[in-house]
Parts: C-alpha cells; structure tokens; sequence
C-alpha cells in the first residue's frame, strides 16, 4: 500500500481516510515554515512565505471531509458536542496561558478584547473554523439534495463578499468575518462533497490537473494578481496537494519518519494555537539575540510541540469530564 502505484490506484477517498493526519501534518509543517521569522533570504524558506499559507487549505478541505462523514454516523446533537470538546478547551487553555503571559512582558498580536484572546477567536483560522463548524450540518443537508451546485454557491458567496467593504464596518467582529470567513468557505464545501459524493477523476489525473492549477495560482500571486479566481483554482488544486502529502509520507516511512508527520496531524490544532506566539517572542526576545538561526528556530519548535502536547493532554482530561 506504500508504493508509488498504490498511491496513484487506490481511490482518493480512501487515500485520504488512510494518510489524513499525515496529511495534516504536511499542512502544519507548511504553516510553521511560512510563519518562521528566524531565516530571511533563503530560497526553500521564501518558497513556503510564498505559498506555506495553502496548508490552511488543506486541513479545511480534510476537516470539511472528516465532518461529513460525522454527520452521516452521528446526530447533530452528538455533533456539536464532539466539535465543542474538542475545541473550546484547547482554545481556551492556550487563550488564557498567552493572555497571562502578556502580562509578564510576552507579546501577542491582539485586539484587546479579553474575551477574544481566551477564546483565542482572535486567531482568523479558529473564528473560521468556529463558523463553518456550526454551518457544516446545514451544508451537509444542501449537499445532499444539491451536489456540486453548493460548491458552485459557496463560490459565488466568496466572490460577492469580496466587494463587501469590511473595514468600514465599525464591528471588530463583523469586519474579522467578511475579512477571513467567506474565501475559504469553498474549500471546506469541497471537502464535505468530495466525502459524500466520491470523485471520479483517478489520483493521477487529480495529481495532474491540480499541479496545473497550483502553478496557475503561484504565477498569480508571484504577479500580485490577487482576485477570487485564485481562490477557486486553489480549491481545485487542494486533492493534489494532499496526494502530494501521502507521497511524503511514503518517503518518510521509508526511513522510519513518517510518524514525525502523524505527530504534526495530531496535535496540530494546539501547534497551530502554541507557534506563532512562540515563534515571535523567540524571534524578538534578546536572550535569544546571539544564538544561531537554526538552533533558536529548532528551540522555538521544540518548545511549540511540548506545549502543544501537554495542551492536548490537559484539553482531553477536561473533555473526558464534559462528556
């Protein structure tokens, strides 16, 4: 099943069942680079301040695909709940762990609101996700008497909302919606109808098409051409990145690294909670002023996981108790 051509034969949903939290850690991986501080001028590192941000996509399009298969096997009762425990505790330990390290002299980027910052809804991905979780039931049922068209609606949504003049809106919360919600909203869609409505396409012509419009949309952004066109087109290209992540899973299988990946996948809503915050006050702190690039990234990763780890532990506790 590790094979170069067993990637390609088995079917893409099932290939995503199998490798999803590689994948997922692929994403992390990605997202951590983009937001490192602690390398400038490097081509590798530059290529993911470029493009690292796409990893949000693909951890939209498995968490849209894992939720309608939760749908499917469990009341919307049972639904909710399952996404609250999971959510609101890690969010809220790290919310409250950064908000009294402030006070200590860390920094955080912040809107002030305190009520925001434990919640940690301050954080654009966490208010995103927050909001499709609670749509993901209703576009669950559009999807079951409408198909692609909610796709092609969530689209059009996205593409009208980028006329709408956010900044003018006096509401922080508002202004954060209209900013960040609506241009991801097709990618989640697309993960929720690809798990109740399987493509046809084979994973080499998923692989091809998409590494066509991937490109497409790194030309576009490489030219500044920001327009909602690259949004659709990278929503597109999403299922050939997540091929691509279970083809890096194979070659880290094959010299036993491959649960580096898994590990990322697992924890990586307390990573994505814990390493920007650690990242920067790492990067910023004048303890950390003469030591090497590579040994204060690799601290600073370091001590992301750990936290992200026990966060983890401690949030599981709190959940068994809530359940």
């Amino acid at each position: 099943m590790n094979s170069k051509h067993s990637i390609l034969d088995i079917p893409f949903n099932q290939l995503l069942s199998r490798d999803r939290m590689a994948i997922m850690g692929c994403a992390m991986l990605a997202i951590m680079l983009f937001h490192q501080a602690f390398f400038r001028g490097n081509l590798l590192v530059d290529a993911f301040h470029l493009c690292g941000f796409w990893g949000v996509d693909m951890f939209l399009l498995i968490s849209g695909f894992g939720l309608a298969h939760s749908l499917r096997k469990h009341s919307i009762t049972t639904y909710y709940r399952n996404r609250f425990v999971r959510l609101l505790p890690s969010c809220v330990l790290v919310g409250s762990a950064k908000l009294a390290l402030s006070h200590l002299g860390f920094t955080e980027l912040t809107n002030g609101n305190v009520l925001l910052q434990v919640t940690s809804l301050y954080m654009w991905y966490i208010f995103a996700i927050v909001i499709y979780y609670l749509l993901a039931p209703f576009i669950h049922r559009a999807l079951n008497r409408f198909g692609i068209w909610v796709f092609v609606g969530a689209c059009a949504i996205a593409f009208v909302c980028t006329f709408v003049p956010y900044e003018n809106f006096h509401i922080y919360m508002v202004c954060f919606f209209f900013k960040w919600v609506p241009d991801r909203l097709p990618v989640f869609v697309l993960g929720m109808y690809i798990a109740m409505h399987p493509l046809r396409l084979s994973n080499k012509q998923l692989l091809v098409g998409g590494s066509i419009l991937f490109v497409v949309c790194l030309i576009l952004r490489v030219a500044h051409i920001r327009t909602h066109l690259n949004l659709t087109l990278l929503a597109l290209a999403v299922p050939a990145m997540c091929i691509a992540g279970s083809y890096v899973k194979t070659a880290l299988d094959r010299v036993r690294c491959g649960r580096v990946l898994e590990f990322l996948g697992k924890y990586s809503l307390e990573i994505y909670l814990w390493h920007g915050f650690i990242f920067a006050n790492m990067h910023k702190n004048a303890m950390f002023a003469g030591i090497p690039a590579a040994l204060n990234m690799a601290l600073a990763v370091t001590v992301s996981l750990t936290l992200a780890y026990v966060t983890h532990w401690l949030a599981g506790k709190i959940g068994q108790l809530v359940k």
